[in-house]
């Protein structure tokens, strides 16, 4: 052998042609055993004839075949890149079917879980998804601003409104450059019906409002007859929507056409398309301003303080700061209104507010119509997403609690070459099969329940062409969250088994897969009870809304309106015609009745004594005749009734007016309060006082009210106090009264109690969402708790033969079996109570008129739930107990 030269290594360039050719695992096997092999060769034949031995080896490699090798695709199944190929997903596809066969009671438990919780998931997204969106179809819609007013009376509290007196507009254009355009639309407070005619056809007709000749300036509808833009510019001109249009003309062109709308006959100028338009503004006809008589006199008003009637709307210029403008509309006030402002002592600011903004986050007084609450749609959100991850728990529990089974699976696994990462893989595979069997599942199961679904939620969503591709964006999006979110757990959990522990049979992993378990149970029933809890409280809530003596009798009271002059002239005979009823005990007359907006408010002042400064105070007013309080039962506890004899400046009020005038209860009666207010000097006398009674809703505080006495004309509705007697026939009795004294106009009336109800809506919307959440919550953990305790029973099948043996009773292991997840639940209880106390004290804020939360609430909710969780689990506990001894230690 030659002496082996220092620098004896193969031509460095010869490694790297090597390389170029190979595929790179391939090129470092054949290089080490290319390397030895240049080693005994230099000892055997010297450094120059090895080498050149050598390059000549590295040169055979250097053909086609080779590199075509190197570029094929790789198909290392340790590469994460293959792992998630197309093949190994297919892969993936069929051992989770062969495993979801294989394990059906597993399977079915847990479909069925994220079945339920994604059908309702899904409804509620879709549900929430279409209350976005709004006001967005106008042209520029950023730029598109409300008007509204905060007043603050001497010494009270701030009252904001979605309204502003009628000449803010005018002066917004005129003072401020940075707007492009200004319109008004007025809501008649007191015409909620009216009346259209066309020939001999009528009918009621709800949602019409007055507006400014610029409304189409600024918001844009599709007109399908006639233009936008001078639709409105002339007197008694109307447009309609389409839907209203076709009530009156079916399939004939309205254009130009005349109906009549209560009193006045109106010229139709344009018909708008409203199909799928989503607005705040959700008018069925719109009418000019331009209307004469009282709605002319509001038009063209000059008070700047009072007369707070009129929605505000403005189009500021491209690239104006909003927040700047605003900044400028206290000077502008101070400019415009100061005098008006010292006169009626109360302080008035403006504030903007963006009209995409106004549906969703405005809850202001006197909206158009009541808008959807910000706080509602953070609730359902926040409802579907706990639903899901409750669906998603009993995966990850069920999943994790079946790991010992599939141990010896992943041991297998890994010592054939498996990495951690594919095992993971694959167990995120059959989550995301699972997850997508039960949008499958879901998807004809909510559009079965769509009718059902959409009562609960007062809601109106049908799977339209437009909204397919919101579904099907919602669905892709549940399937990527929900099967990440139940899968990444079990996924890392199940593939985290040491192969050599598993396959001796003696293994643990690091996690403590027991402890989670738990975990996610007493959070699934935290959920539960908070739900729970809730239903209770808003329950109780509403029975105050419903069971409250509101200060009047709201049984067994029919109001009928007359909206036209035509039925008013018929009113006192009418009137008559229901006294002479054996069944109608009394009949009074109102402009409004209680629930129903009051039109009119007033700032009237009283002056304490000579020497102390009078107080002021915003008082609403309402005209009635003699019988409005004996119909009602509101009782008199001071001074007179209002007469027929008597003029408007004697008036009746209620105790809060006393209070809010500082006025003592003896020397009501006489007490005179004033109107000074630009050039009108009045004054009114106290001839009665009322007991405070509920004009409004319970969810707002008692405010000054004042009745005076009206002629029959200025009595917008009648009020019949109803014996017992069955109300749907009673109103078929007057109906056929009604069409003998005033055969042209159609007979309508409600009922005083349904619509007090009609109040509280929303929370009753919200009721049902909490009733069917919780049950569904329940439902979910219930089949959760179920799996879960069917797989306990199964692994102390050895166990409970044993005791059974030594003499343990049935009972004694029912409570041993089932004292685990019993305590689950109690911890369960004791985090939820002061969460729901917290949510439950913070909803109840809302309303002037609420329940104290009580300790019998919390621990009702708590027994509730340990025995829906005891029911569930004693069956599977009874039914591992009562197994015979001998045939689970037959094995043994």
């Amino acid at each position: 052998m030659t002496e082996q030269p220092e620098n004896s290594s193969p031509p460095k360039w010869a490694d790297k042609l090597l390389k170029v050719f190979l595929p790179e695992d391939l090129a470092e096997e054949l290089q080490g055993d290319m390397h030895e092999q240049f080693e005994v060769q230099v000892e055997e034949m010297g450094l120059t004839k090895a080498q050149w031995l050598y390059v000549w080896e590295v040169l055979r490699f250097c053909r086609p075949y080779f590199l075509k090798r190197k570029f094929k695709k790789n198909t290392n199944y340790s590469d994460p890149v293959s792992i998630f190929s197309l093949i190994m997903i297919r892969n993936y596809f069929k051992i989770a079917l062969r495993h979801l066969w294989q394990n059906k009671a597993f399977t079915s438990i847990n479909l069925l879980g994220l079945t339920i919780g994604t059908s309702c998931c899904l409804y509620m997204l879709l549900y929430i998804r279409s209350q976005y969106g709004y006001d967005e179809h106008h042209v520029a819609p950023q730029q598109l601003y409300r008007v509204t007013t905060e007043v603050t009376e001497s010494g009270g509290q701030p009252f904001a409104m979605a309204l502003t007196s009628p000449p803010i507009a005018k002066g917004l254009k005129e003072d401020f450059g940075e707007v492009a355009a200004v319109t008004r639309l007025f809501k008649d407070p007191g015409a909620e019906r009216f009346l259209l005619k066309k020939e001999n056809d009528a009918f009621y007709e709800t949602k019409g409002y007055y507006a400014d000749s610029s409304f189409f300036q600024l918001f844009n509808y599709r007109f399908i007859e006639g233009s936008p833009n001078r639709a409105l510019n002339e007197p008694l001109t109307v447009v309609l929507s389409s839907k209203t249009a076709q009530k009156l003309f079916g399939s004939q062109a309205a254009l130009n056409q005349s109906i009549k709308i209560n009193n006045d006959l109106y010229r139709i100028t344009g018909v708008y398309d409203d199909a799928n338009v989503k607005s705040h503004i959700n008018a069925h006809f719109i009418m000019s301003f331009k209307a004469g008589g009282m709605i002319e006199y509001l038009r063209t008003s000059n008070q700047w303080v009072g007369m707070n009637l009129v929605n505000t709307y403005i189009r500021l210029k491209p690239n104006t700061d909003a927040e700047k403008l605003q900044a400028k509309l206290s000077p502008f006030l101070e400019r415009h209104a100061k005098e008006q402002l010292a006169q009626v002592g109360i302080r008035k600011a403006l504030f903007l507010q963006p009209v995409t903004d106004v549906h969703l986050y405005s809850n202001l007084d006197s909206e158009l119509e009541k808008n959807i609450e910000g706080t509602f749609i953070r609730t359902l959100l926040l409802i579907a997403i706990l639903i899901q991850v409750m669906a998603c728990i009993n995966f990850m529990n069920m999943s994790t609690a079946r790991s010992i089974g599939r141990a010896k699976e992943v041991g297998v696994r890994k010592v054939m070459g498996a990495t951690r990462l594919s095992l993971a893989g694959r167990f995120v595979g059959e989550s995301v099969l699972m997850v997508s069997l039960s949008i499958l599942l879901a998807l004809p199961l909510v559009w079965l329940l769509m009718p059902v679904l959409n009562s609960l939620l007062d809601a109106e969503i049908s799977i339209t062409l437009s909204l397919i591709g919101d579904l099907f964006a919602i669905s892709g999006m549940l399937i990527v969250i929900t099967g990440l979110l139940a899968s990444i757990y079990p996924a890392f959990y199940l593939s985290a088994y040491q192969a050599i522990a598993v396959l001796k049979g003696n293994f643990q992993n690091r996690y403590n897969s027991l402890s989670i378990r738990k975990s996610l149970v007493v959070a699934q029933f935290v959920i539960s009870v908070i739900l729970l809890t809730g239903i209770i409280v808003i329950t109780r809530q509403l029975n105050v809304f419903k069971n409250r003596d509101l200060g009047f009798e709201q049984t067994q009271k029919v109001i009928i309106p007359f909206t036209t002059k035509e039925a008013s002239i018929h009113q006192v005979a009418f009137s008559n015609e229901l006294r002479s009823s054996p069944a109608v005990k009394q009949v009074g007359g109102a402009a409004y009745y209680p629930c129903h907006w009051l039109g009119e408010n007033m700032p009237l002042f009283y002056y304490p004594s000579a020497n102390r400064e009078k107080i002021g105070a915003g008082v609403w007013v309402n005209k009635i005749d003699e019988n409005f309080l004996s119909t009602l039962h509101i009782p008199l506890i001071a001074g007179r009734n209002l007469a027929p004899a008597d003029t408007n400046r004697q008036i009746i009020v209620n105790e809060t007016t006393l209070r809010e005038f500082a006025i003592p209860f003896k020397k009501a009666i006489g007490t005179r309060l004033f109107l000074e207010y630009q050039k009108i000097q009045e004054e009114y006398t106290i001839v009665g006082v009322v007991k405070d009674f509920n004009y409004r809703t319970l969810k707002e505080p008692l405010r000054p009210l004042m009745l005076k006495i009206a002629k029959p004309d200025q009595l917008k509705y009648l009020i019949a106090d109803v014996d017992n007697v069955a109300l749907d026939d009673f109103k078929e009795q007057i109906s056929e009264k009604w069409r003998k004294l005033i055969p042209t106009i159609p007979f309508e009336s409600t009922l005083l109690d349904d619509d007090i109800q009609q109040q509280y809506v929303a929370e009753n919307t919200l009721l049902n969402i909490i009733n069917s959440s919780a049950f569904i919550a329940f439902l979910i953990a219930c089949l959760g708790l179920f799996g879960l305790a069917t797989f306990t029973a199964e692994q102390r099948t050895k166990e409970v033969g044993i005791r059974k043996v030594l003499g343990a009773s049935v009972s004694s292991l029912v409570a041993l079996l089932s004292k685990e997840f019993l305590q689950l639940v109690g911890i369960a209880i004791i985090i939820a109570i002061p969460i729901a106390w917290y949510a439950l004290n913070e909803w109840l804020k809302n309303f002037a008129y609420h329940i104290d939360l009580e300790w019998w609430m919390f621990a009702l909710a708590g027994l509730l739930a340990i025995f829906i969780a005891l029911a569930t689990v004693s069956f599977q506990a009874i039914k591992a107990a009562l197994v015979n001894p001998v045939k689970s230690l037959k094995s043994e």
